[in-house]
């Protein structure tokens, strides 16, 4: 949407240069109702917040599995340098969600570390088990013709962590509980797919109006990010955004666009690849028993064609 109006804008000028009135009449009021929806997030906010009030920093990070030439060190060090309680992933495979955790406990080999895929631990599906064989069983032909490359939803945690489900019903949820030293919150983990076709935005649409009834069914804190493949002005985003606030728009700052849909594998400046964000589809939202303190764009890829989104949440008269 922000790109449109940019074009608009240029037509606009044109328009007024042609002495074309009515039609920049037109692209002005058109231009008026997409800045409405933006220029708030370039404004200053302030949040009443307790001081001394525990925190809670959730970052979500669609991987790309896509991209099997990844150095997982890169992605472990980013995500060290940030510092965050919970981490959503999204399109990772089981072998790398092995090398990430090695990587992990390398950089910080004292600090605990509970790792959920799907709806098991991670130990789980050590190899030689029979999660593990399973999954390898899927993966065994991944080019043959009508095949689909399995991914798992993975969430780190540095609080103990109980796995519920994972459904793709309800837009590929996997559901867990985190136990903070605050109390137990409820944290889902979304990847929707894409909706391409009339037919695709039907079969999202339909799997988050469920898991948007699930959301006013499940009691207690409640944590809900990922890459929802869905910008803020999409019916998906609406859907879970009546019942839940969005970090990023009540308290991040610009366009925050997180997904390099032109990315690093298509642009080049002087023999290197580009990094061109061009939309925000991940989001993470969070009910009343927190308060957004920050939450901003990580600037880093590592080689994934989504930039991390992450939130630093306050615990609501905790």
């Amino acid at each position: 949407m922000p790109w449109l109006g940019g074009l608009f804008f240029l037509v606009f000028i044109v328009a007024l240069w042609r002495q074309r009135y009515y039609l920049a009449m037109i692209l002005g009021s058109c231009m008026f109702l997409i800045a409405s929806n933006f220029v708030p997030l370039f404004l200053p906010r302030s949040q009443i917040i307790q001081a001394n009030s525990p925190t809670l920093t959730v970052m979500t990070y669609n991987l790309w599995y896509n991209r099997h030439n990844r150095d997982f060190s890169e992605t472990a060090r980013l995500i060290s340098q940030i510092k965050p309680d919970i981490v959503l992933l999204q399109e990772i495979g089981l072998d790398q969600t092995w090398q990430l955790q090695a990587e992990l406990l390398k950089l910080t080999p004292q600090e605990p570390l509970y790792i959920v895929c799907e709806d098991h631990r991670l130990e789980d599906y050590a190899p030689g088990s029979e999660l593990y064989l399973t999954y390898q069983h899927d993966q065994l032909f991944p080019h043959r013709p009508g095949a689909k490359i399995i991914t798992l939803q993975t969430i780190i945690s540095r609080y103990p962590i109980t796995p519920i489900s994972t459904d793709d019903t309800r837009g590929r949820a996997q559901k867990t509980i985190v136990h903070t030293p605050q109390g137990i919150v409820h944290v889902w983990n979304v990847h929707p797919p894409h909706p391409l076709s009339y037919w695709q935005w039907y079969y999202q649409y339909q799997r988050m109006w469920w898991l948007s009834q699930d959301v006013t069914m499940t009691k207690g804190p409640l944590i809900v990010g990922g890459d929802f493949n869905a910008t803020e002005q999409s019916e998906i985003y609406g859907l879970l955004h009546r019942h839940l606030t969005s970090a990023y728009r009540e308290s991040g700052w610009g366009l925050g666009f997180s997904f390099l849909l032109i990315g690093n594998q298509m642009v080049r400046w002087r023999g290197s690849f580009m990094d061109i964000p061009i939309m925000r589809i991940d989001h993470i939202f969070y009910r009343d028993d927190f308060v957004a303190d920050n939450a901003y764009i990580v600037p880093q890829s590592a080689g994934s064609d989504h930039l991390p989104l992450v939130a630093k949440l306050v615990w609501r008269g905790r």
